[in-house]
């Protein structure tokens, strides 16, 4: 219909392409999107892939630890959501108790200690600073009752590996009951080679499941 418009009037061109865009404003305006720029709605229109940043619109640029996976295989569940130190941790909806609540308090430890973000809170406000990861484990360590300046204070710090993507993990060397302890953190098939007497390949299949359902894996 454009191209028969134009052909038959020249000078119609632009009032042609402007009334298309004005029919494509308004049906995108029936679907809740406002359109500021008519030429938008011919790029829009272009597009086969879109890529925004979501943080602020879609999330809130928060991560809450939700799930852990035990050397053995058992898997726990973390309550609570957001910064706020609310939650427990269960397994099939009762607490964990026993080796697995030792085992657990283990790695929340080391998650305190092989980190290098700062969390407090302020009259039950959280006030918080660096990555999001970092800060989402420290708030795993107040749901277990595990204060991160005492345990740093209790294991100081002798050497650090501050993680990069480009290594994949991090690590941090602190003294405890007389020996050198190394907590390190990063992807399980870097991690992963460095542990002895633990099923590799359950693990791994493991992290794939968990991946594969939306959860970022460390």
């Amino acid at each position: 219909a454009v191209a028969l418009a134009v052909s038959a009037i020249p000078e119609g061109l632009p009032v042609a392409i402007t009334v298309a865009l004005a029919v494509g404003t308004r049906r995108m305006a029936g679907r809740n999107v406002i359109v500021r720029l008519l030429p938008a709605v011919e790029g829009l229109g272009a597009c086969t892939v879109i890529a925004s940043d979501k943080t602020g619109t879609l999330t809130c640029n928060e991560l809450t630890v939700k799930r852990l996976v035990l050397p053995d295989g058992v898997e726990l569940s973390v309550a609570g959501q957001g910064y706020l130190p609310d939650g427990r941790l269960e397994r099939d909806g009762a607490p964990v108790a026993g080796s697995m609540a030792g085992q657990a308090h283990a790695l929340a430890v080391a998650a305190a200690l092989c980190n290098e973000a700062g969390y407090r809170l302020d009259d039950g406000t959280p006030y918080h600073s660096g990555d999001t990861v970092d800060v989402a484990l420290l708030v795993l360590a107040r749901k277990m009752g595990i204060d991160h300046e005492s345990v740093r204070q209790s294991n100081p710090e002798i050497a650090a590996i501050p993680y990069e993507s480009a290594r994949r993990f991090g690590a941090h060397f602190n003294r405890s009951g007389g020996g050198i302890v190394a907590h390190v953190k990063g992807a399980a098939e870097t991690v992963l080679p460095m542990c002895d007497g633990i099923e590799h390949a359950a693990l791994l299949a493991e992290e794939d499941r968990m991946a594969s359902d939306g959860y970022r894996v460390i």
